[in-house]
């Protein structure tokens, strides 16, 4: 195996196993946030919009990151083909073997903006395509022309990565065009071709429903719009300046072992940096749910970020793994403590918080108010998704309420997903069925715990609703353990 091919494995080996052994809340908060459906329906939503394409392709292959392992498999190909195409062009048109490390640049820069959690898989696969355009279309004069339409369509399938496409087109149609001594035809194309490409973006704020901003630094790449970094834009034009910079360098000589040793030291110190991006308090924040949902109470008490990076939402999600595991009265002032609010996290108004207060209300029994805040969560999602999770969780609530018909519109949706058809057609088999769902380990236990008395929820009454869930049944482990750790909380906060 050439040595640049075995170079090309291990940095797809090392962004798998950094993926797989450090972001896999990121990989599971991904298939959460999204529901894809097998339905033209489905597809025609998506595919009206520019980049259509790319999010559809994206969704899809984001719901295999129902198992962890493969979703690091995805990212770590994807970022190893935005690698070899970007190697591949450059080749093709004058590249020596000196410049191989700088083709690292362009999958550098893509893992750097997936720190950010809201970055699509759309991004990465629109990238990619741009860089299969490049690869198609060698930069030559009549190419030009054909490239005007086939932008066009390029920028409608996946978005403003065409971005990548026209300007690296465009860069080396100056170089020929200066090397050939007709620098101002070649200019020329080059400049129509640019400006081509951002009239075709322009053009499409007349039929598209964005802010004209949003439209011109990509609608499906980032699923919360306020918040786009400038990396989107930036690792675009850096890709394609750094593809024609290695075009067009000199092709000096250098020993294979010498270009291997430069290629390991900027991959290392560039995944070393990309690594520290992802070391952020919304990633963190974003651990902690993951590890509730999933139940892995253990962790949660075990992490030591719970004590030298703490805050109100791991807090209440180590109480909750405290609670679980019978220890929260007992033990708790060994972990940090925010007072009584930072039980149930009343005070936050953000989706990741109100997951966590969701979950905490749904185990105690006062599913009524959970319904509220994964509800909130639900249609509170930036780009209009539904997701898998708060479904599931909307679903078992109605069905513990006896909503069955709201139950079953829940579960036709998930019934129409890879993932979840299987679970949503057991359910389906259960509505309506008063005994099954009586029996049921989950719909049984927490119709047992449902509150048999009208009241107001109010967060400072919280310890009287406590008081009377436990009262009403005094199994409801749960609500005993909040209700013991309040008391002294409330105290601790009225000391002066």
């Amino acid at each position: 195996m050439p040595w640049k091919a075995i170079l090309s494995c291990l940095f797809a080996v090392a962004v798998f196993l950094f993926y797989v052994l450090k972001q896999t809340h990121l990989i599971i908060y991904q298939e959460w946030g999204q529901m894809f459906q097998f339905t033209s329906e489905y597809f025609i939503d998506r595919i009206a919009v520019p980049g259509g394409l790319a999010r559809y392709l994206g969704e899809f292959f984001t719901q295999f990151y129902h198992t962890p392992w493969v979703g690091a498999v995805i990212i770590a190909l994807l970022a190893t083909a935005v690698h070899r195409l970007s190697w591949t062009i450059a080749r093709r048109d004058g590249a020596g073997d000196a410049a191989f490390p700088i083709s690292f640049v362009p999958a550098l820069l893509l893992l750097a903006f997936m720190s950010y959690a809201d970055t699509l898989l759309s991004y990465p696969i629109a990238m990619a395509a741009a860089l299969l355009s490049c690869l198609l279309f060698r930069p030559t004069r009549k190419n030009a022309l054909i490239l005007l339409p086939y932008i066009a369509v390029f920028y409608h399938l996946f978005g403003t990565t065409a971005y990548i496409v026209a300007l690296y087109e465009a860069a080396m149609l100056v170089a020929i065009g200066i090397r050939e001594k007709k620098a101002a035809s070649c200019c020329l194309l080059a400049a129509m071709l640019t400006a081509w490409t951002f009239a075709v973006v322009w053009i499409s704020t007349f039929y598209t429903p964005y802010p004209l901003w949003r439209i011109f630094k990509g609608i499906p790449y980032h699923s919360v719009p306020t918040e786009i970094p400038s990396l989107q834009i930036h690792s675009m034009w850096i890709t394609s300046a750094a593809i024609a910079a290695m075009a067009l360098l000199p092709r000096w000589k250098m020993k294979p072992i010498i270009t291997s040793a430069i290629t390991v030291a900027l991959v290392a110190v560039g995944m070393k940096l990309t690594a520290e991006k992802y070391n952020t308090d919304l990633n963190y924040l974003i651990s902690y749910d993951s590890l509730v949902y999933t139940e892995q109470w253990d962790k949660i008490l075990t992490d030591t970020d719970t004590f030298n990076r703490s805050s109100s939402m791991s807090v209440a999600c180590c109480d909750l793994a405290l609670a679980i595991r019978g220890q929260l009265a007992d033990n708790l002032f060994d972990y940090p403590q925010m007072g009584a609010e930072g039980l149930f996290l009343f005070m936050q108004r953000d989706n990741l918080s109100s997951n966590v207060i969701g979950e905490i209300l749904f185990r105690i029994g006062m599913v009524n108010e959970a319904q509220r805040f994964f509800y909130d969560s639900q249609e509170s999602l930036f780009n209009h998704n539904k997701s898998t999770r708060l479904t599931k969780r909307l679903t078992e609530i109605e069905i513990v309420n006896g909503q069955y018909d709201v139950a079953r519109k829940y579960l036709h949706q998930l019934a129409k997903t890879l993932y979840y058809r299987g679970w949503a057609n057991e359910q389906l088999l259960l509505l309506g069925n008063e005994d099954a769902i009586n029996n049921h380990p989950l719909y049984g236990r927490l119709r047992s715990l449902r509150s048999t008395e009208d009241y107001i929820f109010q967060p400072n009454r919280l310890f009287y609703i406590l008081e009377s869930l436990y009262k009403q049944n005094p199994d409801n482990f749960l609500a005993n353990q909040y209700m013991q750790a309040a008391i002294p909380l409330i105290k601790s906060k009225k000391r002066p």
